[in-house]
């Protein structure tokens, strides 16, 4: 990955950050990244192997 591809995946990290707190009703500061992109790799795995939907 090249710096062009992590600045862009950092900001679309940020924005889902961004929706998750207004979902929440929470500051953006109150959001950890790293357990967004945790759970967004966790989720991912699941739904390959169709353990998981949308709505999960």
């Amino acid at each position: 990955m090249n710096f062009a591809d992590c600045r862009l995946f950092y900001a679309v990290l940020v924005d889902l950050g961004d929706a998750v707190a207004d979902e929440l009703s929470l500051a953006c500061d109150e959001i950890s990244l790293e357990m967004i992109y945790r759970r967004l790799d966790h989720f991912t795995m699941a739904h390959q192997k169709g353990k998981a939907t949308e709505e999960s």
